[in-house]
């Protein structure tokens, strides 16, 4: 692996993920939103995955209604080939340790 100016890997070996719920605007289709009961919001999801850095290498938008541990899993910005050497992914406690495979 290359190293960055910062002396790091250029690569990242672990990273993060977070979901936000956010209201959508009176437009969006019905079967593209939802309702998250934890924040009481009624919209979309949004997934964002970092590097160790804060760079954000990938985002997902899915219905609210979705919760973390299976939004994470099917839209993780970590399991794309491209970011082949992330080892380690951290999630809060919304994901519930499902994550782990």
């Amino acid at each position: 692996m290359a190293s960055g100016a910062s002396g790091r890997d250029t690569e990242p070996s672990a990273g993060l993920i977070d979901a936000q719920p956010i209201r959508s605007a009176g437009t969006v289709p019905v079967t593209a939103s939802g309702f998250d009961d934890g924040k009481r919001v009624k919209g979309r999801k949004r997934f964002i995955g970092t590097d160790t850095l804060g760079s954000p290498p990938a985002a997902q938008v899915v219905a609210a209604n979705i919760q973390d541990r299976d939004g994470a899993r099917r839209s993780s910005p970590w399991t794309r080939p491209d970011h082949p050497g992330v080892q380690k992914i951290r999630a809060d406690q919304g994901f519930a340790g499902r994550l782990v495979e």
